[in-house]
């Protein structure tokens, strides 16, 4: 996950982003240094819904990228820290 200027899957440089481990937390902080930056999740799992401070954060249909499901926030993020929950769909 992190922050790219990319608007679509295709542009997305995968390589630039950090990686998480999933299975160890689902609270995270990453820092957008530029406004106007989209914040990208990539996940093996899909994800239901992400929220900041409590408030819904709103995402993009999942695309696939290399395996991942690939959300972009549906706006550009200002610079500085964002701290968020991501909640996975669950099945069964």
């Amino acid at each position: 996950m992190g922050f790219e200027f990319a608007e679509t899957v295709a542009d997305l440089d995968i390589n630039r982003l950090d990686n998480y481990d999933a299975t160890q937390s689902f609270d995270y902080s990453v820092t957008n240094d530029a406004d106007g930056k989209y914040l990208w999740i990539l996940s093996e799992k899909e994800i239901s819904s992400v929220a900041s401070s409590g408030f819904y954060v709103p995402l993009t249909d999942a695309v696939t990228k290399n395996g991942f499901y690939a959300y972009r926030s549906a706006a550009a993020i200002l610079e500085g820290e964002m701290k968020f929950v991501i909640n996975y769909k669950i099945y069964g």
